[in-house]
């Protein structure tokens, strides 16, 4: 008769193991923790320095860390660079996603994606101006990236425009690919002028962008019957 794997172990054997793994995921634990901290620090120094004026060095000070302990974890500045853009992409395609999934007229949808978009656009101010980094200066892998990371935005925007337009709330002469263009640029557009406590509060921004936008896109009568 064969003996179960466990019975056949010697005494003490779960218990090293659990230890191990234990061990293991404080480790895993710690170094996520880690990581999240570079992170933090490098898109404060990037965005107030800007990505070319910033070096490895620059961050490991401000961390309190060895250069080689950055590298160990990112490999290079771009390699920060593209951890920030995807952390920051998964959390706006995350909250857009919630947005699509909410029962609701597809027109008060829409808008609700816009401002989400936006408002979140504000929170995660210093990263999202990253998508803002002069991409000519980067290696072609981190290029293609970003433009995959910008794609998928994209095809979320023109599909919801596609099927606006179906319904006939967006007109049929509109171009959806320059329309989605326009859209994506008008949300994008205040990164780089709006500074808290210093111009217009900025949930009249947010409204006027919103309106903005939405008489840009939809027929004027569709605006009217919500009024």
């Amino acid at each position: 008769m064969t003996l179960p794997r466990a019975a056949m172990s010697p005494p003490g054997t779960a218990i090293m193991f659990r230890e191990e793994v234990t061990n293991a995921l404080d480790v895993g634990m710690a170094e996520v923790d880690t990581k999240d901290r570079v992170l933090a620090a490098a898109v404060e120094l990037f965005a107030t320095r800007g990505f070319d004026a910033t070096s490895i060095r620059d961050i490991a000070k401000a961390m309190g860390m060895s250069i080689s302990s950055i590298y160990h974890y990112f490999g290079n500045k771009e390699g920060i660079l593209v951890a920030l853009i995807e952390r920051s992409s998964r959390k706006l395609m995350r909250e857009l996603d919630r947005v699509l999934g909410l029962d609701m007229t597809a027109l008060d949808k829409f808008e609700l994606l816009v401002r989400t978009h936006i408002q979140l656009g504000r929170e995660l101010n210093h990263e999202a101006k990253i998508y803002l980094v002069d991409s000519s200066e980067l290696t072609a892998e981190t290029r293609e990236i970003m433009r995959k990371m910008q794609r998928e935005v994209f095809d979320l925007y023109h599909d919801q425009l596609a099927y606006l337009q179906q319904l006939g709330i967006v007109a049929k002469e509109h171009d959806l690919r320059l329309l989605t263009l326009n859209v994506l640029g008008v949300i994008n557009w205040p990164l780089r002028w709006y500074h808290p406590g210093r111009t217009t509060p900025f949930d009249e921004v947010l409204g006027s962008v919103v309106g903005f936008i939405m008489r840009g896109a939809v027929r004027p009568h569709y605006l009217t019957d919500r009024s």
